[in-house]
């Protein structure tokens, strides 16, 4: 229920008949109980995003004849997802799942988008009066999100599919002239476009973001418990001659002042306590005041409204009711049933939410995990936004034995002007990110010939595989012999490569498209997309599995073939011939 609107259909009347009392409004902290019923036993939830089609998101003319050719803009998955519902979404009664395994336990929130674009429209801006054309041009964003809360069974709790349009920029004078041309106008904003075509597509990305947070509001407000705040009226008589208030307006301050407090269970008893004390002394005030005296009356009013207000808060709905008829008596034309709604309203809510014996059927009360799901969230936005900058969670073990963790990518180019070291390219330098408490980011590089280990995994906990281990690996040999005394060259770089298999008798990395084994007692690994592998492939995989003859008999026959899949098989038939695991 609006709250706003509460108060002003609610007591409507003051300024024409109680304008001898004062309204003070007060929030009122109680269990907001939501419309929708999700089970018990489901306690968890979780946040996934279905596939999002984004092919190049194209400009639209809003009329056909302003048809306009602009080059179609592509939009990042993880930018659209990044930063845009994962604070909204903080619910108090389900834990935040990081992974997304569907059990029965389980709800499930998930986020669609639809039809994501610019439109460009070209209108007709004459005022009243004119009589010379006039045009403005305007390029608006638009889509269409959909949020579905469902369990593993496909039982929908909320649905909610709305669409979205906000302005971007609009052009409506040239040279500071109106525009009369509708061409000129459209020419106008397409030139515009193709000047701050990137600034607008940041812009794209905020305003979608913007919307989706604010779509998880009703969301949170029809599944959750949360403790939630009522304005509740509260009235001081205004001094007038003949007439003392100072205690009415004194207890009654006393009273409102204890609704400022943290909401505990000791606080809350301190407003019940005080409330039926002040009930009661209003009451008691009610009989120094004559109905029929049209002076009385206004301060009759104002100290049955309290009594309202404070049993509402009390909780008691029938008294809540009884006084509420007995303000309207005093002035029917004016009379006022929200206070009557706002009753059946809490009625109906808990008989939602309680058994046969009135008992509740989720202990909301107990538990509140929405501190712990707010800092889990604003992890999850971090991994999106890291995520979408090529890094993942990890860490990184120095040859020291330090171990730092944080967001980690492996470099692979060079991204910055500043890096003047050609030795943080090619898989030879990982970056790893740091958030201390303050949301500051530290920036730290590692040269893989100083670690031992790099590891990498997704935000949902599950191991991606990606371990990197600093290998030396010998990619090329020097053609030239004889000029080095007949001494073979190799060529051999330090790199970040991706563990597949590590034994006492073989290992196997992967580097970028590079399959890179290891022999025994050998200091450095061997591509197999080098010139020796190319051109002998079956003489060089030979000598990895000189023990094992079923293997050797496979390679001659053409059984293995120079790709990853094929050689790990090549490394798994090894392995089982000699009886390691």
């Amino acid at each position: 229920m609006k709250y706003k609107l509460i108060i002003l259909t609610l007591f409507i009347s003051t300024s024409v008949f109680a304008q001898k009392a004062k309204e003070k409004l007060v929030y009122f902290k109680e269990w907001h109980l939501p419309s929708t019923v999700v089970p018990a036993s489901i306690n968890k939830y979780e946040i996934v995003y279905a596939p999002i089609d984004l092919r190049k998101v194209k400009f639209e003319s809003v009329r056909k004849m302003d048809e306009i050719n602009l080059e179609p803009v592509k939009l990042e998955e993880d930018r659209l997802k990044n930063g845009s519902i994962f604070n909204s979404l903080a619910l108090n009664q389900f834990d935040y799942l990081r992974h997304s395994d569907y059990w029965d336990t389980l709800l499930t929130i998930k986020i669609s988008y639809k039809d994501v674009k610019f439109k460009v429209e070209v209108k007709d801006n004459r005022q009243k009066g004119d009589s010379i054309a006039a045009y403005k041009s305007k390029l608006t964003a638009y889509c269409e999100v959909q949020i579905i809360a469902s369990d593993k069974a496909g039982t929908k709790y909320y649905e909610e599919n709305k669409k979205h349009e906000f302005p971007i920029t609009e052009i409506k004078t040239y040279k500071k002239q109106k525009i009369t041309s509708r061409k000129l106008a459209k020419d106008l904003i397409v030139s515009r476009i193709k000047k701050n075509i990137e600034k607008y597509k940041e812009d794209l990305y905020e305003g979608v973001a913007y919307f989706t947070k604010y779509l998880g509001k009703p969301l949170v407000s029809k599944l959750d418990f949360y403790v939630g705040k009522t304005q509740i009226p509260f009235y001081l008589v205004k001094k007038k001659k003949g007439y003392d208030f100072t205690e009415i307006n004194k207890l009654t301050s006393e009273y409102m002042a204890l609704f400022s407090l943290p909401f505990t269970d000791a606080n809350l008893l301190k407003i019940q306590e005080q409330g039926k004390k002040c009930i009661e002394f209003w009451l008691e005030k009610t009989k120094d005041y004559e109905q029929s005296d049209k002076k009385d009356r206004k301060v009759l009013w104002a100290l049955y409204a309290n009594v309202i207000s404070a049993n509402y808060v009390l909780g008691d709905n029938e008294k809540t009711i009884f006084y509420n008829a007995k303000v309207n008596e005093l002035n029917s034309r004016k009379s006022s049933t929200v206070f009557n709604e706002m009753v059946q309203k809490r009625i109906d809510l808990r008989k939602l939410h309680t058994d046969e014996n009135g008992n509740f059927k989720r202990d909301f009360t107990s538990v509140s995990f929405s501190k712990k799901n707010k800092e889990l969230l604003k992890e999850h936005e971090n991994y999106l936004r890291f995520k979408a900058l090529g890094y993942l969670y990890g860490g990184v073990e120095t040859n020291e034995g330090d171990k730092h963790e944080g967001y980690v990518k492996v470099n692979t180019e060079l991204k910055s002007s500043t890096i003047k070291d050609p030795s943080y390219l090619d898989g030879k330098s990982a970056t790893l990110l740091t958030i201390n408490s303050l949301g500051r980011i530290n920036k730290r590089m590692f040269k893989a010939k100083n670690c031992k280990y790099l590891t990498r995994s997704s935000f949902n906990g599950g191991d991606t595989g990606s371990i990197h281990k600093y290998v030396p690996v010998k990619f090329s040999y020097n053609a030239n012999k004889e000029a080095r005394g007949g001494a073979e060259i190799q060529t051999r770089k330090c790199r970040f490569a991706f563990v597949y298999v590590e034994s006492s008798k073989i290992k196997m990395y992967r580097y970028e498209d590079a399959v890179i084994l290891q022999k025994p007692g050998n200091d450095y690994g061997e591509s197999t997309s080098s010139l020796k592998f190319q051109y002998a492939f079956k003489k060089e995989l030979a000598k990895f599995a000189p023990d094992c003859p079923e293997v050797i008999e496979k390679i001659e026959n053409g059984e293995y073939e120079n790709d990853i899949v094929s050689i790990y098989g090549f490394v798994s038939d090894y392995l089982e011939c000699i009886g390691i695991e």
